[in-house]
């Protein structure tokens, strides 16, 4: 569970950070369905074409645990493996205050 300033694990220990990052295996966690974020039917989080969340923008997501709500791209290795340096760049972006531009499929 996230929490300002760090993370705060199940058993209340706590770790300190200033940015999360989560890298997940193809299928949604189940853990998604309590963090209040905007998912699809899958438990996928719902994002815009700029990979942030639809209904908490100061989050981010990727890859095959993201669905995009203004075009459906197909579930595949390559968008997860393209995505990798775009969301770097989005992250570096949002955090210097430059503008988020609209992801493009390379497939």
């Amino acid at each position: 569970m996230g929490a300002a300033g760090g993370i705060i694990f199940l058993d209340g220990s706590s770790l300190p950070a200033d940015c999360l990052l989560a890298a997940t295996g193809a299928q949604p966690l189940a853990w998604l369905r309590d963090t209040g974020l905007a998912l699809d039917e899958r438990g996928c989080v719902l994002v815009d074409a700029q990979h942030r969340s639809v209904s908490h923008p100061n989050v981010f997501a990727a890859g095959d645990m993201r669905m995009r709500n203004d075009i459906s791209l197909p579930r595949s290795s390559v968008h997860a493996v393209f995505a990798g340096p775009v969301l770097a760049y989005k992250l570096l972006a949002s955090i210097d205050g430059r503008a988020l531009q609209r992801y493009l499929s390379p497939a």
